[in-house]
């Protein structure tokens, strides 16, 4: 699902770096992408694990265990469906990000991993993905270091007809076969104690 849906989020976010939103958000995705391309500079494997650790690894751990293994947890608790509190801890988890012309695939990022732990019923399905969607990214951003052709890809932000086509190919594949396959969340997944636990068999009371 993940590797599907990385080109599609660059395509999206890629047609954003192409508008001009303003001087105050352009100054601000120029400091973004000065600190980036600080911190990407990837000469050697090590480098390239530093990064991949700091910016793949750690955050997926970090991030999916506050948004959505406590976040989205406790916001559920207002809602009787999964829809409002994914909603919610996706926005706030791409307002974090400081990125005006990545919010709105930061945004979509942020929902798939809410949904993918809602239906696969376990956090290290997200922090997975997580990391591989930083991950991968990262892996383009060495390779484009050391291919021509691929640094001109990366830096014109405008990738290939067919790679987004084919990755919402994959993407809704695979999405299909992770709603036949679901092992959702249970209903009083949100409360402190389950019915049982309280001695309540009607866990909607709980």
């Amino acid at each position: 699902i993940i590797i599907g849906a990385i080109p599609v989020f660059l395509y999206i976010g890629g047609l954003f770096q192409n508008m001009h939103l303003g001087k105050t958000a352009e100054d601000l995705q120029k400091a973004i992408e000065k600190y980036e391309k600080a911190f990407f500079k990837m000469q050697s494997f090590n480098d390239f694990i530093r990064v991949f650790v700091t910016l793949a690894i750690l955050p997926a751990l970090g991030e999916e265990l506050f948004f959505r293994g406590i976040l989205l947890r406790f916001s559920a608790r207002r809602f009787r469906t999964i829809t409002y509190p994914i909603v919610f801890t996706s926005f706030l988890f791409a307002l974090m990000h400081f990125s005006v012309y990545g919010f709105v695939p930061i945004l979509l990022a942020g929902a798939l991993l809410g949904v993918i732990y809602y239906l696969t019923g376990s956090i290290w399905c997200s922090i997975l993905g997580h990391t591989l969607h930083n991950g991968i990214q990262i892996i383009m951003e060495y390779y484009s270091q050391h291919n021509a052709a691929a640094k001109t890809m990366m830096e014109s932000n405008q990738l290939p007809w067919y790679l987004p086509l084919g990755g919402f190919v994959l993407f809704l594949i695979s999405f299909l076969l992770l709603l036949k396959n679901k092992t959702p969340l249970p209903a009083d997944w949100a409360s402190d104690y389950s019915a049982e636990e309280l001695g309540n068999n009607n866990p909607e009371t709980v």
